[in-house]
Order: structure tokens, then sequence, then C-alpha cells
């Protein structure tokens, strides 16, 4: 699987259906931009999914469909010596632009790729589990985010569990900072917990500066936590969490791999073809009085207090 993270993850529940076809657990390789060690360490705690490996010489180029969709030629991997040739290989990448749901699509490729049918198809099931946080140890791949990372977690946040978890992409940072005081400031009866990649504008840019991070606490931004860490950390706080807001992110589509609820605003309008939003009963997009999708900060504090009523 060539691309993006999100991609990756919608890929995973096409991975477990062709190991339940090859009856054994599969490989996944990905290219070395997008095979973060975390990440692959998180996949593979799937029962589905044998190893992962990131190609060091599978260098894609960010594109739509990325390009090159598909590797050189897939060896095994058996350090130190040469490895062997798969038995088969399938490829999951888009190779022409998405016609359907992103796990869909990826489905229907690789249904073509084996050459008869596969099981069918479930988004219903979690197809990630919360990771085991003892067993993540390497201090070489953990990135670290600062004195918000993964130590800080460890400390005291692993024991933490917020009401709400929130992840957004990079993309209008400054809208989704004010979203984040809309609702830290208007529910405050609700604990957030904010988890952002290293070195993220969200985390260097506001969430350094937010009211109550310096001596002149406020006490009514109590209810905000936040960290920069990995995959590993991500999917372990989110698993402690009952709600995950966000937009059509990474992110989100971990939540949907955990089997989480969430509550969607996507701001950028690309985004709202159906190819992106799995319209599924965990998951609600934020609609206004137009029926279109909204960033209105009084409708999603309405519809957080909705969906965290008892």
């Amino acid at each position: 699987m060539p691309g993006k993270l999100g991609d990756i993850m919608w890929a995973l529940p096409t991975v477990r259906v062709i190991a339940e076809a090859a009856e054994e657990p599969v490989d996944l390789i990905l290219s070395h931009q997008y095979g973060d060690a975390s990440l692959r360490k998180l996949i593979e705690g799937a029962d589905y999914i044998h190893a992962t490996y990131a190609d060091p010489l599978w260098s894609v180029q960010d594109t739509a469909p990325l390009s090159p969709p598909r590797p050189r030629e897939m060896i095994r991997p058996s350090p130190p010596g040469p490895g062997e040739p798969y038995d088969k290989t399938i490829h999951l990448g888009y190779e022409t632009w998405p016609m359907s749901l992103l796990p869909a699509d990826i489905y229907v490729r690789a249904t073509a790729s084996w050459g008869s049918p596969l099981p069918q198809l479930d988004l219903d099931t979690p197809w990630l589990t919360r990771p085991v946080w003892a067993t993540w140890q390497d201090d070489k791949e953990r990135h670290i985010g600062g004195a918000f990372g993964q130590s800080l977690y460890q400390e005291w946040g692993e024991q933490h569990q917020p009401h709400v978890h929130i992840g957004w992409s990079e993309e209008h940072v400054e809208l989704k900072a004010g979203l984040i005081y809309a609702l830290i400031g208007g529910l405050p009866a609700f604990d957030f917990r904010v988890v952002t990649h290293v070195g993220s504008r969200l985390a260097k840019e506001w969430l350094m500066h937010y009211p109550g991070d310096q001596d002149s606490f406020n006490e009514g931004f109590e209810n905000l936590s936040w960290y920069s860490g990995d995959w590993i950390l991500t999917a372990h706080a989110m698993s402690n969490s009952k709600l995950f807001v966000g937009c059509l992110s990474s992110q989100w589509v971990l939540a949907n791999a955990l089997g989480i609820r969430t509550v969607i605003v996507e701001p950028a309008p690309a985004r709202h073809n159906p190819i992106f939003f799995y319209n599924h009963p965990r998951n609600t997009m934020l609609i206004g009085g137009d029926h279109l999708p909204t960033f209105d900060a009084r409708h999603l504090c309405d519809k957080v207090r909705e969906k965290l009523r008892p």
C-alpha cells in the first residue's frame, strides 16, 4: 500500500479479508514516506498481520493518486541474507481516482487482483485494537514530542480517561484551534484531550500558549490536556476516550478502526466528496441549518453535548 496514513488504515479491512482467504496472516509493505515505525508497530498488533515493512526504495510522489502505485518486485525480507519472492502480491493503491468510498474501492481492486471473490468486507467490526503500552519501549523510534510527548503521557496521561479525544489535520489550523477553545470553554463539565503529531502547527503555534500553560492558570481551562506523539500514543489515548472529534483525517480513520464514535467537522469543501466519509451510525458529520456540512462552534458544542448525554 503506497499511500498516506489514512489510506493505509482504510486498507486494513481488505488486508483482513485477504488473510482470511489465504488462511494465514499476511505481510504489508508500505512506501518509506509513510512506513512510520510506530504505525507499523500498531498494525502488527492485528492478528491478520504477520509483519509490516517500509520499503526504502519505494518512493512515491504526492500526486492524486500517488505514483508510482506499485513498488519494485516484492521480495519477502529475510535479513541479513536475500529474501524470496512472495507467493502472491496484491496491490492496494489507487491507480485511478477512487469511484466509491475509499475502503470499498480498495476492496474492489483487491478482489480483481486476487482473482476470485474475497470474503465480505466488514467495516462494523473494529480492525485494530488498543496497543499495549508496555511493549513500546524503543526510545530510538518513539518520536518523543518534547515536554508534551510520550514520557509525560506515560507519567500521568495514560491513566486519564477524558470524555473527548480531539484530532485534526494541519489544514485550516486557525479555525480548528478556535473550535478547541469553543469546546473547552463552552462545555466545562467535560474533559478534552488533544493529540497532535510531533512538530504540528497546532501544537507549536496554539497549544503551547493556551490559557493555563503558564503561571497565571485559568481554571476555566482545566478541562484540556494535550500531547504530541506517535501512533502508539495516539491509539492508546484515543481508546481511553468516549468520543472522537476531528476532521476527515488519519486520526478519524483510526477512530473507526478502533470502533470509537465520532463527530466530524470538515471545513475543506473538497473533502465533502462522498468517497471520503463513511456514513455509519458511529460517525456523525456536523450539519448546519442549511443541511450542509458546517464548522459552526455552537452547533459543535450542542452535538458533542448530545453525544455524551447518558
